[in-house]
């Protein structure tokens, strides 16, 4: 993928400089990065907003009660994750959180459950059904 990147732009620079309009991918280039330090700054701002709602829910003790009345459920979709598995836990938190809204703040419980399934998997390079079921429930915004 980073080959095809490489090519994409070293072909627009290329056609730039043939067709005289380097000064216009030069201040493309500079709105650009512009644009994402601008959208990187907000979402910091969102993020940490999110992740603090998120660190109340979780001192307070809000989170726990919510998962455990999820767990059942979570079980009959993730029969292959141990009970005692940190994956499921955080299977369990990841879709607390994105049930009550809170979606910017389940990501990294989504990223640490994923981390644990990895760690669990017995083959590193094939997905397990746990690890495809939560990236599609994910996905689908479930």
């Amino acid at each position: 993928m980073n080959f095809i990147w490489l090519f994409l732009i070293i072909t627009s620079f290329i056609f730039a400089a043939v067709n005289g309009k380097m000064p216009d991918v030069v201040n493309a280039m500079l709105k650009a990065s512009q644009s994402a330090v601008l959208i990187a700054f907000s979402l910091i701002g969102i993020m940490t907003f999110w992740l603090g709602i998120v660190n109340i829910a979780k001192v307070s003790g809000f989170m726990e009660i919510f998962s455990k009345l999820t767990a059942p459920f979570m079980r009959l979709i993730f029969k292959d994750v141990k009970n005692n598995s940190g994956a499921f836990s955080n299977i369990t938190l990841n879709f607390s959180a994105n049930a009550l809204g809170l979606t910017n703040a389940a990501t990294p419980f989504g990223i640490k459950a994923m981390q644990d399934l990895q760690n669990e998997n017995n083959n590193k390079s094939v997905a397990t059904n746990a690890m495809c079921t939560l990236l599609a429930m994910n996905t689908a915004g479930f």
